[in-house]
C-alpha cells in the first residue's frame, strides 16, 4: 500500500472504533496525508446519494453567508475579468451564484450533478473547489487534471478542514463522521503537493482554505 499523495510506503496504522464500527485510516509519515481503507469506501450510488440530502439549498441565508464569507477571503486574490471554474458545485451551485451576484463570473462542474465535461476545453485563471478533495480518494489523479487547464500563474483555491496534529484528536475529530469523507490534509501535505506540481502557496488560513499560485 502507498500513499495517494506521495507514493510513500510508511505508513501509520489509525483505527477509529465509534458506532459506525470500526474504520481503519492511513497516516503518511512522509506527507502527513491521511486516507481510509478502501473496504470503507461507500459506492458511487450510495456517495451520491448522500449528497442528495444535503441541507444546501441556494437560497439559505446560513450558507450563502457562508460562501460570502470564503469569498471575503480569496477576493484579493481573485479579480471579476477572471475566468473561475466552481470545481463540484453540489446539487445547487450556492459558491457559483454568491460569486455572480458579487460581479464574477463563474461556470460550474461536479460529478453527480453538472457532469458536462466541456469545462476541459477551456483554461482558467482561477479554479475554486471547496468541500469536495476531502471525498477524492485519489486526488493526484483530480489535482493533474485541474491544472492541466489551469493557466500559468493561475490559482487553484481549496476549502478542506485541515486533519488534527495528533492521532488522538483524529479519533475524536467530528469530520471523519461523514462516510463520504475518506482522504484528509494538513499543511505538510499541501506543501508535498505545492513542490510536486510547482505550486507556491501564497494564502491559508492554517483551518480549511488554501489557495496555490502555479508558477
Amino acid at each position: 500500500m502507498k500513499c495517494n499523495i506521495c507514493k510513500g510506503e510508511d505508513l501509520h496504522l489509525i483505527e477509529v472504533k465509534n458506532k459506525a464500527g470500526l474504520k481503519k485510516y492511513y497516516r503518511c509519515k512522509e506527507c502527513e496525508f491521511i486516507f481510509i481503507d478502501k473496504v470503507h469506501i461507500l459506492t458511487l450510488e450510495d456517495e451520491g446519494r448522500r449528497y442528495e440530502i444535503h441541507n444546501n439549498e441556494i437560497l439559505d441565508p446560513s450558507y450563502r453567508s457562508y460562501f460570502k464569507n470564503f469569498i471575503n477571503y480569496i477576493e484579493d486574490e481573485v479579480d471579476r475579468e477572471d475566468t473561475i471554474l466552481d470545481y463540484g458545485s453540489g446539487h445547487q451551485p450556492v459558491l457559483a451564484d454568491v460569486m455572480e451576484e458579487d460581479g464574477y463570473k463563474v461556470d460550474i462542474y461536479d460529478k453527480f450533478f453538472y457532469n458536462k465535461e466541456d469545462y476541459l476545453d477551456k483554461e482558467y485563471d482561477v479554479i475554486i473547489s471547496t468541500e469536495v478533495f476531502e471525498h477524492i480518494y485519489n486526488p493526484v489523479e483530480t489535482l493533474e487534471t485541474l491544472l492541466s487547464i489551469l493557466k500559468k500563474n493561475g490559482k487553484l483555491i481549496l476549502m478542506t478542514a485541515v486533519s488534527p496534529p495528533t492521532n488522538d484528536e483524529f479519533k475524536r475529530w467530528w469530520y471523519i463522521q461523514d462516510p463520504t469523507h475518506v482522504v484528509f490534509y494538513n499543511k505538510k501535505t499541501f506543501e508535498v503537493i505545492g513542490r510536486k506540481y510547482d505550486l507556491n502557496i501564497i494564502k491559508y488560513n492554517h483551518k480549511n482554505i488554501i489557495i496555490f499560485q502555479r508558477r
